[in-house]
């Protein structure tokens, strides 16, 4: 194992988070009716299998209490105005993260229903759109460079934690570099002047 551990609990993530685009959202048919297929493509790492994108399926339904309806309530939170349907959501920029989603009980045994790992948008990046860049706030990062430094293990941590795309800290560390304002030791540590 490399890199810096995670020691503080209210600093570990609820599940894989990470910045990504819809790629498609269409309805399907499926074993359970009718759902919403959406392929987000990441856009701070890669994706192995034959699409390079992850998949969601969200089956409609018409309670507040499931898959379907905790998603819109996400989307609503986050301004969304889905007039004009799924395809409100192709080309979107969002932070993602997996999150299990409890809703209800069977009736006769009293378990509880539940859906694991589901990929779900919790934030708007890059002004919603693909193409509309957002300022990103990298005050943390050059104060902890300024500090005591940083690896660049320490920095992939600190970037993945942040869900900030790798190439936007790259943009970011590059231009402190041919400003001459980075230095990195010979043990590989990166210092901010």
């Amino acid at each position: 194992m490399t890199g810096e551990k995670i020691w503080d609990y209210d600093k570990l993530g609820e599940g894989q988070a990470f910045v990504g685009r819809v790629e498609s959202a269409k309805w399907e048919s499926g074993d359970y009716g009718e759902q919403l297929h959406m392929v987000v493509k990441p856009l701070d790492h890669d994706v192995k299998g034959e699409t390079g994108a992850y998949h969601e399926w969200f089956k409609y339904s018409d309670r507040k209490k499931s898959k379907w309806g905790e998603f819109i309530k996400l989307l609503g939170e986050l301004g969304i105005n889905m007039a004009k349907g799924e395809k409100e959501l192709e080309g979107r920029e969002f932070r993602f993260e997996r999150r299990d989603i409890e809703f209800g009980k069977d009736a006769e045994t009293g378990d509880t229903f539940k859906a694991e790992d589901v990929l779900l948008p919790v934030a708007i990046e890059n002004g919603g759109k693909s193409g509309k860049k957002a300022k990103v706030d990298f005050t943390e990062l050059d104060n902890k460079l300024k500090g005591d430094g940083m690896s660049t293990s320490q920095i992939e941590i600190w970037t993945k934690r942040n869900g900030i795309p790798k190439r936007d800290v790259n943009e970011h560390l590059t231009g402190l570099e041919e400003s001459e304002k980075l230095e990195k030791t010979e043990d590989g540590t990166y210092y901010l002047k």
